[in-house]
Order: structure tokens, then sequence, then C-alpha cells
């Protein structure tokens, strides 16, 4: 082997390896970003579900001026018209929490998964390098006793070597 042949080699094999820690790098700060809008996502959530309550007391407070303008007062079906309006709101407020909750769940779960393919780049990078190395080796290691059998042959029987 030649010395530019080892060194496209070396070159070839680094290569490889950058590309598996370039993976794994970009994975991490895929994953991070992930982690970020999972926290976005669970901010953002609570703060709809603020929104929701709030606009569940708004209605329900202006259902109560309108109904004491009529003057009616807060028994039977006019309580349970604003009972029914906070039980919405209510409701409206845990839906906005839980789904702000399930998406950053699945931001957390797409993050773990970024971080596990990047690993599984650069193992596979470092094997595919090992790999790469030992079959050079063994190749070297092979050509060397092919020629130590040559020159034997050649010091015992005559046989000119053809390499």
């Amino acid at each position: 082997m030649s010395a530019a042949q080892a060194a496209a080699g070396a070159a070839a094999k680094i290569s490889n390896l950058m590309v598996g820690i370039g993976g794994w790098q970009a994975s991490r700060a895929r994953a991070a970003a992930l982690k970020q809008a999972a926290k976005m996502a669970r901010a953002e959530a609570s703060m709809q579900g603020q929104m929701m309550a709030d606009e569940g007391e708004r209605v329900a407070a202006e259902a109560a001026v309108r109904g004491a303008a009529m003057g009616g007062g807060f028994e039977g079906s006019f309580d349970d018209v604003l009972r029914s309006i906070e039980q919405t709101a209510a409701f409206n407020a845990r839906s906005a929490i839980w789904s702000g909750n399930v998406e950053a769940a699945n931001r957390l779960y797409e993050a773990r998964v970024a971080k596990q393919e990047g690993t599984m780049q650069l193992i596979s990078s470092i094997v595919g390098t090992g790999a790469s190395i030992a079959g050079d080796w063994m190749g070297q290691a092979q050509q060397r006793q092919q020629r130590q059998i040559l020159n034997r042959m050649k010091a015992r029987y005559g046989v000119r070597a053809t390499r």
C-alpha cells in the first residue's frame, strides 16, 4: 500500500467518524429544541387554560348581571344556567391544559428518540471505522504472510516471486 493510499484510507475513516459525530451533535441539538418546545407547550397550555377560566368567569358574571337586571334571582333554571357555564369553563380550561401536556409529552418522546438516533449513528460510525481499520490490518497481515511464503519458496526452490 502506498503512502497516498494509506492517507486516503485514513481520511475516509476520519470522515466517517466526523459524520457520526456530526449526526450525534445534531440529534442532541434537535433533542434540546424539542425539550424547549415541550416547555413552551406546557406554558401555552397553562396560559390557554387560564384564559378559558377567565372567559368562563366573564360569561358567568355577565349572565348574573343580566339576570339581576331582569329582576330574576339566583334560583331554579337561572342557577342551573350559571352552574352549567362554570362547569363548561372549567372543562375547557382542563381540556386546554391536558392538550398542552399531551403535546409536551409527545415532544419529550421525540427528544428521546432523537438522542437515541444520534447515539446509534455515532456507534455505527465508530463500529464501521473500527471494522474498516481491522479489515485493513488483516489485509496487510495477509499480504506480509504471502510475501514471507513466496520468499521462503524462492530461497528453498528457486521459485521467482511474482509480487
